[in-house]
């Protein structure tokens, strides 16, 4: 809104400057350029949470103003003749260049000279692409804008398992610890647990004083908090179970079954409160027709996820367990289709398909 008043007066003296100097061209071009930025207002929706590389489409919604701003300029200078009309247009721009000016230097003071976490942020990606160790993975357990962008230019978890790589760094962001409404994936294991954040090895990392990531100014405190950002080497129990689940999900989506299994179990002795790791050992036992023993595992108070979508996936198993197919195949495609719901979807996925095969192996 504090934009739209400039915006109006800018088109309006542009159309105007045109419809003046009888130009058709001209007031085409206004108006196209009006109708451009009406557009551009219309669909923009501020990114700024945690933009990274998203920060570029704010400058593309800023080009058609920019023209804007300028055409209004343009017409404003051809009004008037005359010494007199000559001097207050150079009076004029040069109020105009001051006041911009002034705002520019409010707007730096207000930030002193410290970074946005974001900007921080930044650098350290930039230091960690320059020196990434030779046959290293990045691993984030998360599907989030900051997820795709470390999947974009860091080495992503391979999709073939058939080996274990040697070398994971895992990435601890540095959000958890300033925003109130920090949430995170609905499992465990997740960039805003304890767990993961604590251990491992600093490789690349960033300890400062955090001021402010966003423009929302309710969504974070404005206070200086003490926090780092970095990548850290893989080798907790929590990170140790994971790779070994995601390992697991290769053989169980490639139905080696027992294989699958003896990875899961593996998962769970290293890490007892993976509940992701007891869900898919369940389900290896389930689809290898080890029913019984599939109960057991889902009878395990551990194996209760504690989000919606976890819960309908270990619900669909015991009915899979049961011989309930119908029942089955609803809850696994229902968990599909879910959304923010972590690696689930994913994992009912690969549940949904087992249970095709099943029935057209009878």
């Amino acid at each position: 809104m504090k934009a739209a008043l400039p915006a109006a007066a800018a088109a309006a003296a542009a159309l105007l400057g045109a419809a003046a100097a009888g130009s058709w061209p001209a007031l085409w071009g206004s108006l196209a350029v009006l109708a451009g930025c009406a557009y551009a207002g219309a669909i923009f929706v501020s990114r700024d949470l945690y933009p990274l590389h998203f920060m570029r489409h704010q400058f593309y919604f800023l080009l058609p103003y920019v023209v804007l701003f300028s055409a209004a300029a343009s017409a404003l200078w051809r009004i008037g003749r005359g010494p007199a009309a000559e001097r207050l247009r150079w009076a004029a721009l040069a109020v105009f260049a001051c006041g911009y000016l002034l705002l520019n230097w409010r707007a730096a003071a207000v930030a002193g000279r410290g970074l946005r976490t974001n900007d921080i942020e930044w650098g350290l990606f930039l230091e960690a692409s320059r020196g990434w160790p030779k046959g290293c993975y990045a691993l984030y357990p998360a599907w989030d804008n900051r997820g795709l962008l470390l999947r974009k230019y860091f080495p992503a978890m391979p999709d073939d398992f058939t080996e274990m790589p040697d070398c994971f760094l895992k990435y601890v962001p540095p959000q958890a610890a300033a925003f109130s409404q920090a949430g995170g994936e609905p499992q465990s294991y997740n960039p805003f647990s304890p767990s993961y954040r604590e251990g491992g090895e600093p490789v690349f990392e960033r300890r400062f004083a955090h001021k402010f990531n966003t423009i929302f100014s309710g969504l974070e405190p404005r206070e200086e908090i003490r926090q780092r950002a970095g990548f850290y080497r893989a080798e907790t129990a929590g990170d140790r179970a994971w790779l070994l689940n995601e390992r697991g999900m290769f053989m169980l989506r490639h139905q080696e079954l027992g294989r699958a299994a003896g990875l899961f179990r593996e998962a769970v002795k290293t890490e007892p409160s993976c509940e992701v790791c007891r869900l898919n050992l369940a389900a290896a036992l389930v689809f290898s027709g080890r029913r019984a023993d599939a109960k057991k595992e889902l009878a395990d108070p551990r194996c209760r996820p504690s989000s919606v979508t976890g819960l309908r996936l270990a619900r669909g198993l015991a009915s899979a367990s049961a011989g309930l197919e119908a029942e089955a195949e609803a809850d696994f495609a229902e968990a599909a289709k879910a959304s923010r719901s972590g690696v689930f979807p994913v994992m009912a996925s690969t549940y949904l398909h087992l249970l095709m095969e099943s029935r057209l192996a009878k």
